[in-house]
C-alpha cells in the first residue's frame, strides 16, 4: 500500500475588513453612542413628561418608564463601545508558520557533515603519525641516495614514534589468534568481513588452509573531538623559527 506523507495544517484565516468596513462600523457606532445619551437624559431629565399620553390619557407609571428607559439606554451604549472597540482594535496578522526542510537537502547535509568530519580525522592520524614519529618527512625522502644502514638508523626513530600513535588511538590487535602459518578450518559462520579468502576457494565451507596474514583489529577507537575551524588540508603546519631582531 503506497504510503503518502501528511501534509501540515494551513494556519486559520485571518482575513481583516476592509477599510470602508472599518469607517461603517465607526460611524455605526458614534451614532449608536449619541441614541443613547440622548435616551439616557431623557430618562433621567423627563421621566414625567413621558408619561403623560399625547391624547391627554395618562401613560404608564412614571418609575416603571423611566427605569425602561435607563435600561435601554445602557444596553444601547454597551452597543456602541462594542462596535467601537472593534472598528478601532488592531489587526492581528497570522504568525509564520515554519516550513519542515525538504528531507533530500537534510539527508545531503548530514552526508556532507559526516564526509566531512571523517576527512578530518584521516587528516589527523597522519598529523600525529607526522608529529611523533616524522611519517612525511620520512616518506617525503629519496631513499636511493642514502646506504641500507643510514637507512636502517632512520627507520627505528619512525617506526617507535609512529608505533605509539597507532597504539594509543587504536589498539590494534591480529584477527587470526592463531598467528601467520597455522593450519585453520572456516567454518559456514566465519566472519567473511574479516577474513579474507585466496588461492583455491571452493562453492561452500567448510575451507580449509594457511594464515598467510593475520590481520589486523582496533580493540578501541580513540576519536578527539576535532576543530571545525582550523583547514583540514594542513597535515602539519610549517614550523618558522623567529630570530632575534
Amino acid at each position: 500500500m503506497k504510503q503518502t506523507r501528511s501534509q501540515p495544517k494551513p494556519p486559520p484565516s485571518t482575513r481583516q475588513p476592509s477599510a470602508a468596513a472599518q469607517v461603517f462600523t465607526l460611524v455605526v457606532a458614534v451614532v449608536a453612542a449619541a441614541a443613547a445619551g440622548a435616551v439616557l437624559s431623557w430618562g433621567f431629565l423627563d421621566p414625567g413628561g413621558m408619561t403623560r399620553g399625547t391624547s391627554g390619557q395618562e401613560g404608564l407609571p412614571a418609575g416603571l418608564l423611566q427605569a425602561g428607559t435607563l435600561v435601554g439606554g445602557i444596553l444601547v451604549l454597551g452597543l456602541a463601545a462594542l462596535l467601537m472597540w472593534r472598528a478601532a482594535r488592531p489587526s492581528r496578522q497570522p504568525l509564520p508558520v515554519a516550513r519542515p526542510a525538504p528531507a533530500a537537502d537534510t539527508d545531503a547535509e548530514q552526508r556532507a557533515a559526516t564526509r566531512a568530519r571523517e576527512t578530518r580525522l584521516f587528516v589527523h592520524l597522519l598529523n600525529r603519525l607526522q608529529r611523533e614519529g616524522r611519517l612525511m618527512d620520512f616518506l617525503a625522502e629519496d631513499l636511493e641516495t642514502y646506504e641500507d644502514a643510514q637507512i636502517g638508523a632512520a627507520v627505528r626513530s619512525v617506526h617507535a614514534g609512529c608505533r605509539r600513535v597507532v597504539e594509543k588511538l587504536l589498539s590494534p590487535r591480529p584477527v587470526m589468534a592463531e598467528g601467520e602459518e597455522a593450519r585453520v578450518t572456516l567454518d559456514e559462520n566465519y566472519d567473511a568481513a574479516a577474513i579474507t579468502l585466496t588461492g583455491s576457494v571452493g562453492d561452500r565451507p567448510p575451507f580449509k588452509g594457511v594464515v598467510r596474514h593475520a590481520g589486523w583489529r582496533a580493540t578501541r577507537m580513540d576519536i578527539p573531538l576535532l576543530s571545525e575551524k582550523t583547514d583540514p588540508a594542513i597535515i602539519a603546519p610549517a614550523e618558522v623559527e623567529v630570530m632575534g631582531g
